[in-house]
């Protein structure tokens, strides 16, 4: 676990990571009073704020690490870790595939990216685009007009790219 006093830390494009805020529990389950998550920060050591500043590789691409992904995946993870609830696999699956990312299958699973990145398509873009599940939220998302254009190229997703939908 790496934390605020361990100053900055990169990951190479590829390497296997997790990042998630963190929240002293206050007794209640609702964090601490501390930090706020999403948006990249959260609660450090002893109510001390940890910021991510997080970048990506411009791109062409659809589907890829930027702002838009960023934020949803620290939106989502603050609400479920702030409503004391875990992840829904389904929805992060959704974002990653959207985000052009992957869970991290054991490294002695063999094909295990391929077989990750086909599960995310599956899973994260039919599956759950047919049941509801978006890979972006506009309560999240500073460049809706952004999101919307691309939950526009997926048949799955294109419902949900509502431009009339005002920021809460």
């Amino acid at each position: 676990v790496i934390g605020a006093r361990d100053g900055e830390v990169r990951f190479r494009k590829g390497e296997h990571h997790r990042l998630f805020p963190h929240f002293e529990d206050d007794g209640e389950g609702g964090g601490d009073e501390g930090g706020r998550g999403g948006g990249g920060e959260g609660g450090g050591e002893g109510g001390e704020k940890t910021v991510f500043v997080l970048s990506g590789e411009e791109s062409d691409e659809v589907f890829q690490l930027d702002t838009v992904f960023f934020q949803n995946w620290y939106g989502y993870q603050d609400q479920f870790v702030r409503e004391g609830k875990g992840p829904d696999l389904v929805q992060v699956m959704s974002m990653f595939d959207a985000g052009a990312s992957y869970l991290s299958l054991p490294p002695w699973v063999p094909f295990g990216r391929t077989l990750s990145r086909i599960a995310g398509i599956v899973v994260g873009r039919w599956i759950g685009g047919l049941l509801g599940y978006q890979p972006f939220y506009k309560q999240w998302t500073s460049d809706w007009d952004l999101a919307c254009r691309k939950m526009e190229t997926s048949w799955f997703q294109r419902r949900f790219a509502d431009r009339g939908l005002k920021r809460e």
